[in-house]
Order: structure tokens, then sequence, then C-alpha cells
């Protein structure tokens, strides 16, 4: 019976990892429909190595200054070195290569808590705040592109829905930071307001379940700390603008390795749709989707197919390679095994 009951809240992931994977196979179909291999194979040994080598050091910088982001958004629950949060946020960009669902953001969330004594729901707080300046950026990135140049209006809805969507769960959290993860606002002060509530209805115990909700809301708010420090908050925000900025110029240079000297306007394009589109479900490590998203981005340029592949392989290559291998030395760093890390969220009391 319990296996039973345990199983049936899977279905639903199961049922989005298969579409994940169905969506990755016909992206990658698409992604190479058009291509001759001898082709692919000529545009794939010309890629100049020297600048692929720069735009490899310049995604290492890039992850630098988003484990820096992240060790200042932790500041509030306790003192993290950035040593710990490049660590563990490099092994979170790796589960999201090799294990379905994203799961990479709740896995780097338990195991820095774990390691560090955090509440886990306060530590997955900051990674969401994390993902809103991310989307906020990149809506500020879609809303350049439209002034630039023409674009489909499918990207002109998306940006609009997205920012929206980003506004408002910002507000949501400062909110929250301010009110709910406030230090007066204690889980006993919300019961002391509760006495009124009936003690049972349909015999569920109503005053502990408001009581158990509370104390999570107020543990994921205790993560908004800094959205209560204009500095802090200030800072997070630089190393965002910091990071996209590396985002665009590792772009710049994948595609100058693959020698196609196209205007920057072509960068900022392919940054726009292939992290728009990333929101899509697909396999482990955005694999064929992230290919397709490319080989598109680059169509209004009309790049041969050969030499528009020969770019998404490089630029998903390298961001795959990298955190697998930054994930893999952190991980042994840590004292942890590859299959320790699902087992890990397991085993967290329900935070």
């Amino acid at each position: 019976m319990p296996d039973r009951a345990a199983a049936q809240p899977a279905r639903p992931a199961g049922r989005k990892f298969w579409l994940g994977l169905v969506i990755s196979l016909v992206s990658l179909i698409l992604a190479f429909r058009d291509v001759h291999w001898s082709e692919l194979w000529m545009a794939l040994r010309a890629v100049d190595l020297w600048i692929m080598s720069l735009a490899v050091g310049v995604f290492v910088i890039n992850l630098v200054l988003r484990g820096l982001r992240w060790q200042t958004l932790l500041s509030p629950l306790g003192p993290v070195t950035a040593r710990e949060a490049f660590a563990f946020l490099n092994i979170g960009y790796m589960a999201n290569d090799i294990l379905p669902l994203r799961a990479g953001e709740v896995i780097r969330s338990v195991l820095l808590a774990s390691k560090k004594a955090f509440d886990t729901a306060a530590v997955i707080a900051t990674v969401v705040v994390e993902r809103l300046m991310d989307v906020l950026m990149l809506v500020a990135l879609a809303f350049l592109l439209v002034q630039l140049m023409p674009v489909s209006t499918l990207i002109k809805q998306s940006a609009l829905v997205t920012a929206a969507l980003a506004v408002a769960g910002l507000g949501l959290l400062w909110w929250a930071a301010k009110r709910v993860g406030a230090p007066g606002n204690s889980p006993e002060a919300a019961h002391r307001r509760l006495l009124p509530t009936p003690e049972r209805i349909l015999g569920f115990d109503v005053r502990k379940i408001i009581g158990l909700f509370l104390q999570l809301v107020r543990s994921f708010a205790s993560g908004l700390g800094m959205l209560r420090s204009a500095r802090q908050t200030s800072m997070a925000a630089g190393y965002t603008l910091l990071a996209w900025i590396m985002t665009l110029v590792y772009t710049g240079l994948v595609l100058w390795a693959c020698q196609l000297d196209l205007p920057w306007t072509a960068t900022l394009m392919v940054v726009v749709v292939v992290n728009l589109g990333l929101a899509i479900p697909s396999s482990p490590g955005f694999v064929g989707v992230m290919h397709y998203l490319a080989v598109l981005a680059l169509s209004p340029w009309s790049v041969e197919p050969s030499a528009a592949l020969t770019f998404a392989i490089i630029y998903h290559g390298i961001s795959f390679l990298v955190t697998i291998v930054l994930g893999l030395v952190y991980l042994w760093r840590e004292g942890l095994k590859l299959t320790q890390i699902s087992i890990n969220i397991g085993q967290q009391p329900g935070s």
C-alpha cells in the first residue's frame, strides 16, 4: 500500500519526461533535416580551436559570476564561501544535464542546505530569486532585440508574458520578504490570529495543518532576506548583469569560432531565442531543443544548414561538457557520488 501511494505522484513527472524526450527527438530531426553529413564534417573541422578555447574561458567566468550571485543571495541565511556556492551551483547544473525534469535546482539546494544546516525551503527561495532575475534580464534583452530588428510575433508575445510573470513573481517575493519573513511575524503570532478557527473539520486538525503551512511559508520567506537589503539586492542584480554580458560574449565567440561573420544582433537573437525556448520540456541537458533553437535563431541571416548546425553543436557542447566536468569534480571534492544525489533529496524531511 505505501509503495503504491508513493508511486502515484510520480506519474505526471514520468509523462513530462517522456514528452520532453519526444520533443528532443523531433527537435533533433528538424535541426538535422537539411544537413549534408560531408558538409557538416567540413564545417566542424573548420572550427577555430583557439577562439573556441577563449569561449570556454568566458563560459567559466559566467559560471563564477553566477556563483558569486548565489553567494550574495544566500548571505542572510549564514556564511557561505564563494567556493561552496560555485561548487554546489555546478553540481546542480551537472544534474540538470544528466537527470530528467531539471532536478538540479532542487538538488543543489538540498545538498547545500544539508552541508550548512540551512532550511531547505529557504535555500530553494534563493534559487527562485535567481531564476526571476535571469528572466527579467532575458526580457530586457528581448525588448532590446525588438527595437533593433524585426522579430516574429511569437517572440514579442513570449517576452511580454514572461515579463509579466517575472514582475508579478518578484513583487510577490518582495511582499513575502517584507511581511511574512520579517522578524516579528512568527508562526506563533499567526497562530494567535487564527484562534477563532475551528480545531477540527471533517476529522482534520485544521490548526495543525495551517500551522505547518505557515511554518513552510516562513521558512521559504527566510530565504528572501536579501530582498530587504538594497545593497545585497543591488549586488545580486550587478552579478546578473555581468553574467548575461558574459553570455553574449560567449555566444559571439562561438559564432566567430565557427567562421560565421554575422552582425552582433545575431548574437542577441541566439541568446534570446535559445533561452526563451528552453522553457519547452526536453530531455536532460536540453539535447535537441537547444540545437534546433540555435539553428532557428540564425535563420534570418540565411546561414548554411551545416554551418548553423555546427554552431549549435559547439554552442551546446561547451556548456554541456564544462558543467558536467565541473559538477563531477566538485561532487568528488564534496565526498558525494553520482548515485547519491537523488537519494539525498528523498532523505530530507518534509521541508
